[in-house]
């Protein structure tokens, strides 16, 4: 059959393009889709367009490109799901395990394939859209279940916005190249969400990550850490779509933490702050010690001698009024006599030149003390001595009327001091090793930080129970967390 047109000659399925008004498609977002992600396509027209599917469901056709597959013999259907009678088509097609498309993304052919059904009212033909940025990986994930019953345990609370520390061995989060599935060579793949689908980030840090082995430190942010119920968060890896840094160093820690030194930098000179306060420590070490692999997670450091000593410029965040000091100490030596040993505290430049300070006495006992207005400076120890050769966790508080020590975070002693506010003429640097009384035991320092506030014994207690013994299947009963088995998605 033929038709005349503009007193031209066609066949009648043969028009002008210039003639031919195409459709406009709207492909699915670039990123990174894995089994069970759907890909949804809309085609829109100028007017309504009617779909007959009684003999058949038009489709469009999908190929992977590069090294990929999909479908059958690298071919898939999105198939026709709605929209006859309006403007707009919609056509989608579901991602199955054994499909990828991990570096090229995907083509489309540019044509409804009306497979035995019709579309009146309009062109089956398109301009098809890039689909390159649009990749098919093999993504998986895993539960961390968080046992309450190591949560809250003294006075019966959840914890908010608590930074979970995730630590361990784990084969599978080494690169793909050491027989792991993580794909980014710097980790970046590894993430935390509070769902199984992958789509609501939690703030993260990682302190440490090991690409061969898959030795791993992380902190992450829980909303909420109950004392009633396991809490459930989830860790995936293996996205190859992930190529840039998911973690939220600053945002893992409340706005309580004035400081938090990991102490896992491997670079002379420096150890930095994880919170958005920027105290950076300055190594002062006269006798070259420094960063040491025998460390409590991550990396750690050895203060060693009378003359060693970290420092952080004064700033108003190493000030507060009322605050929670802690770290992780093990002590291969004890230095002090009468003095006993200086392990942390806050300096001023003038006479009694300290703010705070955490010490031992000549027992080797957790020590307290603060500076008042009236330049007193009251103090208070543990009961509990400790010994050479083991980790401790140190912790001291201050609520601006008494203070309180805790080993293993357990209260171990406290005493009421003298009212009024903390001495900060003249305010200097904070103090890591000497200090003091110019004599410090020889020992190794991780995790130092210091918060505005005073944590509760629901919060120490916690933090300790999860940072002694993190992962079930190293610790046993004890352990913080179990990992789940692994699940593609």
């Amino acid at each position: 059959d033929t038709v005349v047109y503009k007193s031209n000659l066609y066949t009648l399925n043969n028009l002008p393009v210039s003639e031919q008004v195409y459709p406009a498609v709207t492909p699915p977002s670039n990123g990174t889709y894995s089994s069970g992600n759907t890909l949804t396509f809309t085609i829109t027209y100028a007017s309504a367009v009617t779909v007959n599917t009684a003999n058949g469901t038009p489709r469009l056709i999908l190929s992977a490109l590069g090294a990929g597959t999909i479908g059958t013999g690298n071919k898939a259907y999105a198939t026709y799901q709605s929209g006859s009678g309006t403007t707009a088509l919609t056509f989608s097609y579901t991602i199955q395990g054994s499909d990828s498309a991990p570096t090229s993304g995907l083509s489309m052919s540019s044509y409804i394939d009306l497979n035995g059904g019709t579309i009146s009212g309009g062109s089956t033909c398109f301009t098809a859209p890039s689909l390159t940025g649009v990749l098919i990986a093999a993504t998986y994930y895993r539960t961390v279940t968080i046992d309450h019953t190591k949560v809250g345990s003294i006075g019966s609370t959840n914890q908010t916005n608590f930074p979970v520390l995730f630590a361990g061995t784990y084969s599978y989060l080494a690169t793909t190249g050491h027989g792991g599935m993580v794909t980014s060579a710097s980790g970046y793949d590894i993430t935390f969400t509070s769902d199984a689908a992958g789509t609501t980030l939690l703030p993260f840090e990682r302190e440490s990550w090991n690409a061969t082995t898959g030795a791993s430190v992380f902190w992450v942010q829980v909303p909420t850490v109950s004392h009633t119920a396991d809490t459930v968060i989830y860790l995936h890896y293996g996205n190859s779509g992930i190529t840039t840094d998911q973690a939220n160093k600053n945002g893992t820690w409340d706005s309580n933490y004035k400081a938090v030194w990991h102490l896992d930098e491997t670079t002379a000179g420096t150890q930095y702050d994880s919170t958005s306060n920027s105290n950076t420590l300055t190594d002062a070490h006269s006798s070259g010690q420094g960063q040491t692999t025998t460390a409590k997670f991550g990396g750690a450091d050895l203060v060693n001698s009378t003359s060693d000593v970290w420092n952080a410029a004064n700033s108003a965040s190493l000030m507060p009024s009322s605050f929670t000091f802690q770290a992780w100490i093990y002590a291969a030596n004890f230095n002090g006599s009468g003095s006993g040993d200086t392990l942390m505290y806050k300096s001023v430049s003038a006479s009694p030149w300290l703010a705070y300070q955490l010490y031992l006495d000549s027992g080797h006992h957790l020590c307290l003390t603060w500076t008042n207005t009236s330049q007193s400076q009251p103090s208070t120890c543990g009961t509990t001595a400790l010994s050479k050769n083991t980790w401790y966790s140190i912790l001291g508080t201050f609520n601006g009327s008494s203070l309180r020590v805790y080993l293993n975070g357990t209260y171990n002693n406290g005493s009421a001091s003298t009212t009024g506010t903390m001495y900060v003429t003249n305010p200097s640097s904070m103090e890591i090793g000497t200090g003091n009384s110019s004599v410090n035991p020889d020992a190794y320092f991780d995790e130092i930080r210091l918060s505005n506030t005073v944590r509760s014994d629901d919060w120490i207690n916690t933090e300790y129970n999860n940072e002694s013994s993190p992962d079930k299947a190293t610790y046993g009963a004890s352990g913080f967390y179990t990992v789940g088995a692994q699940t593609s998605r």
